[in-house]
């Protein structure tokens, strides 16, 4: 179902995102908030605590309705799409009866940042919409980082639909999962509409990440017009971060993230 903030509709799992809710919950964790102290062994612990005692409370309802579809084997293949599972996907993983691959989309940071605000109505400044960019997409590498990921950049998507969505199919064939068929250019001309974008930042600049002095001496665009160090900074490393995932850098096991930057 669409909203003013996403008109196409979320294309989620609500029974999936709840029990998210549910399992950050219960270690004060929050889709906004503290997400990077979220512990996934401590989130299974729970769970199976929940399975097996002898009198269950609701706890686990909408997992167990969740896991009743997905580990189906009548809905293979199947999608799950929910930011949380960045930061909850190995508290999952043990529960599922297959391993799934995984569709990394990754988007400049100052769109994700945009929108938050404008999703949020101003409660997300920019500054802290850049610490969730960058905490989510830490915990989306290091929570995938022994699955098959098909790495996909958001503007290219934007930029040339039909192409990206051949190339996601047949890496998805290469991960094993057996997508039914690709889209047709009337199925993709269809759902892609570039008017919907909230931020468009991505699209104004071909190869950002070639501007003289690399990541280190980059300025915020106009849409965020700060000079704050503590801003630049923040907005420089997320860039580096961002450009890493332009040539695939960041998901080697021996990238560096700046852990000291938590929601």
């Amino acid at each position: 179902q669409g909203a003013a903030d996403n008109e196409k509709g979320f294309f989620e799992r609500i029974d999936v995102v709840l029990q998210n809710d549910y399992i950050m919950k219960k270690q004060q964790v929050y889709y906004g908030g503290r997400t990077a102290f979220y512990d996934e062994n401590l989130g299974l612990k729970h769970v199976l605590d929940e399975l097996h005692a002898p009198k269950r409370t609701n706890f686990f309802n909408e997992g167990a309705r969740g896991l009743a579809f997905l580990n189906d084997r009548k809905n293979y293949p199947w999608m799950l799409k929910d930011p949380r599972l960045c930061i909850t996907l190995r508290t999952w993983l043990p529960l599922l009866e297959f391993v799934p691959a995984v569709v990394f989309a990754y988007r400049h940071p100052i769109d994700v940042a945009l929108s938050l605000k404008k999703r949020e109505f101003e409660r997300y400044k920019i500054s802290r919409s850049l610490v969730l960019w960058y905490v989510y997409n830490r915990r989306a590498v290091q929570q995938s980082h022994d699955l098959c990921r098909v790495v996909v950049a958001h503007k290219n998507t934007m930029k040339r639909p039909q192409e990206e969505t051949d190339r996601i199919f047949s890496e998805l064939h290469a991960c094993g999962v057996r997508v039914p068929r690709r889209l047709s250019i009337a199925d993709v001309n269809t759902f892609v509409d570039i008017k919907l974008q909230h931020g468009r930042n991505d699209l104004q600049q071909d190869d950002p990440c070639s501007a003289p002095g690399g990541t280190a001496k980059m300025l915020p665009p106009p849409a965020w017009p700060t000079q704050e160090e503590a801003h630049l900074k923040l907005f420089r490393e997320c860039m580096r971060v961002y450009c890493a995932f332009e040539d695939h850098s960041a998901f080697s096991p021996d990238f560096v993230w700046d852990n000291t930057i938590v929601d």
